[in-house]
C-alpha cells in the first residue's frame, strides 16, 4: 500500500474508532480465556491502545448483540504485547481499541484458538460495523 493511500484510509476513519486485531495469549494458570469470548487487551504503557472509553464502547456494543468479552491487562513493569495499533497512534490521534482472541503456542505451527471465539469475533465485528457511532465530544460516543 502506497504512503497516500494508508494516509487516506487512516484519515477516512477520522470520527470512529480503528481497530488493532491480534491474538491474546491464552496460557496463564488462573485464567480460562480460551471461547469466554473476545479479549479487549489494556496495557499502562500502551503498548495495547485500547482505553477506557474505546473499550467501553466495543464492550457495549458486543453486550448489546450478546457477544461475550473479556479484558486482558498487561502488567506495565513486564515487557510483552504490542501490536500495529501503538504504532498507527502515533502518526495519528484516533481512538482505538485493541483485540484479540485468547490463543495457545503463540507463533508457533500449533497455535490454537476456540471455536467459540472466532465466531464470537465475527460476530462482534459485524454488529460493531453495523452500529451508527457518533463522537460528540472528548470521550463522548453516542452509540446506536
Amino acid at each position: 500500500m502506497k504512503k497516500k493511500d494508508f494516509v487516506t484510509l487512516i484519515l477516512s476513519t477520522v470520527g470512529g474508532i480503528l481497530f488493532a486485531l491480534g491474538t491474546c495469549m491464552a496460557l496463564l494458570p488462573e485464567w480460562e480465556a480460551m471461547n469466554q469470548g473476545i479479549v479487549i487487551k489494556f496495557s499502562g504503557n500502551q503498548k495495547y491502545t485500547s482505553d477506557a472509553v474505546s473499550g467501553a464502547v466495543f464492550r457495549n456494543i458486543c453486550a448489546a448483540n450478546g457477544v461475550p468479552v473479556q479484558a486482558f491487562y498487561n502488567h506495565s513493569d513486564q515487557p510483552g504485547g504490542s501490536t500495529l495499533g501503538n504504532l498507527s497512534g502515533r502518526h495519528v490521534s484516533i481512538a482505538t481499541v485493541d483485540i484479540g482472541m485468547a490463543q495457545l503456542a503463540m507463533h508457533s505451527s500449533w497455535e490454537t484458538a476456540g471455536a467459540k471465539d472466532l465466531d464470537w469475533m465475527v460476530r462482534g465485528m459485524t454488529a460493531f460495523y453495523q452500529t451508527k457511532l457518533c463522537c460528540l465530544g472528548d470521550c463522548d460516543w453516542q452509540i446506536g
